[in-house]
């Protein structure tokens, strides 16, 4: 053979090689497509087999099923000493805010000596004092006795509603003053009632109380304030018989009856 046989003969060979090895390629590339994926193009390009659904049967293992993840184990918590536990109004639902809670109500309780009590009444006769604030006083008859400073003396002359008319003596303390000395009245204090303990009583204007110039239509020289009497004539009142005070009021002009506003037995007085 010639050189130029040669040439060609290895030309042919390497070009078979070639073609041989791009049909192999084509064979693998088309066994690699998986069979589903075959159906589905000959399905689409057929139309009348594309009407149909196909059942594809592959032998091909089906996949296991995905394991689920693994969870660690919660620990259970140790129950919260009492201590700690929360309340149960403080429990929340999923999605709810906490609920707020009120706070307690503080209740402060006044030490005992500041707060005010009801003075004890005294075992002998006393007048009940009563103030505007509702504060209670009393004002025994030998406290009476005992404060000189209030003591007045006099006679004072009656006229009463049956046009009979007299004098009596009495003894006992000036009402305006025992109020103002106790702290009874204040700027504020408008009117007096003074009350039997058989319920009769009568009403004052305070300007009635501190007047000191009753009258005695009798004797216009004789000047009279509102008293409180525990003596009568030169008795004293018996406390078996009663509250042993009696009030007195003179005459505020001539002819001016003032004896129904006598009031016996007295057992409080009460300001507003």
């Amino acid at each position: 053979m010639t050189k130029k046989n040669i040439i060609l003969v290895v030309v042919a060979f390497l070009l078979l090689s070639v073609v041989a090895s791009g049909c192999s390629k084509k064979d693998s590339t088309d066994a690699e497509v998986p069979a589903e994926q075959q159906v589905f193009e000959e399905t689409a390009e057929d139309p009348d087999i594309a009407e149909e659904p196909v059942e594809i049967i592959t032998g091909a293992p089906l996949e296991e099923p995905l394991a689920e993840p693994e969870v660690d184990e919660i620990e259970e918590e140790e129950p919260a000493s009492e201590g700690s536990k929360a309340p149960e109004e403080q429990s929340t639902s999923l999605g709810d805010q906490p609920v707020p809670q009120e706070a307690p109500v503080q209740i402060t309780e006044l030490p005992v000596e500041s707060q005010s009590a009801e003075p004890e009444k005294p075992s002998g006769p006393s007048i009940q004092l009563i103030k505007t604030n509702g504060e209670t006083f009393y004002m025994s008859l030998d406290d009476m006795k005992d404060r000189s400073e209030l003591h007045f003396s006099g006679s004072f002359y009656w006229l009463n509603s049956f046009g009979s008319t007299g004098h009596t003596d009495f003894k006992g303390v000036k009402l305006w003053t025992l109020l103002e000395a106790m702290e009874i009245v204040d700027s504020s204090s408008s009117r007096v009632k003074v009350i039997a303990s058989d319920g009769y009583s009568m009403d004052f204007d305070i300007s009635q109380i501190k007047r000191m110039d009753y009258i005695d239509e009798t004797n216009q020289d004789v000047k009279l304030p509102i008293i409180i009497a525990w003596e009568e004539n030169g008795e004293a009142y018996d406390p078996s018989e009663g509250a042993p005070f009696k009030l007195v009021v003179g005459q505020k002009e001539p002819g001016d009856i003032n004896k129904p506003q006598w009031v016996s037995n007295i057992e409080k007085i009460i300001v507003e």
